[in-house]
């Protein structure tokens, strides 16, 4: 997926450095400033292959049907404080003019339920999938 993205936002020069390693596009790259740290095991692009094993989709979703598309990525906790439900009402207006467009969300927290309702009733099926963390229990959609 890195390697097929047209921009990425990272929060500093040593996660540039790790999404170059995994493939993606230096011209591409734009450093975020002031925003919260993830797992550390991110940061070591020799380890993708146990990344890719770490992650895992809820049981509705396939993920080669989204991989075609565009693709907006969210990779945090679910709670209010995120502001999550901005970006799915922002993604409903993207969607609007970019129909091959998906919004993932990789996460759980104490809002995934309520995020979950209103991306439903926003947007159409499909158009937005909940992932989590392969170690976390699966909370209901």
């Amino acid at each position: 997926m890195v390697q097929r993205t047209q921009a990425l936002v990272v929060y500093g020069s040593k996660r540039r450095k790790a999404a170059i390693q995994w493939g993606a596009d230096p011209k591409g790259i734009l450093i975020m400033s002031n925003v919260s740290l993830i797992e550390a095991d991110l940061s070591h692009p020799a380890d993708i292959s146990e990344m890719r094993c770490k992650y895992k989709a809820s049981e509705n979703v396939l993920i080669r049907d989204v991989l075609d598309k565009k693709i907006v990525l969210y990779v945090g906790k679910l709670n209010r404080r995120k502001g999550v439900n901005y970006l799915i009402k922002a993604f409903a207006l993207l969607k609007r003019e970019i129909n091959d467009a998906t919004l993932l969300i990789i996460g759980e927290g104490p809002e995934k339920n309520n995020l979950a309702r209103l991306s439903a009733s926003l947007l159409p099926p499909d158009s937005v999938f909940f992932f989590r963390l392969a170690n976390q229990p699966v909370s209901a959609k």
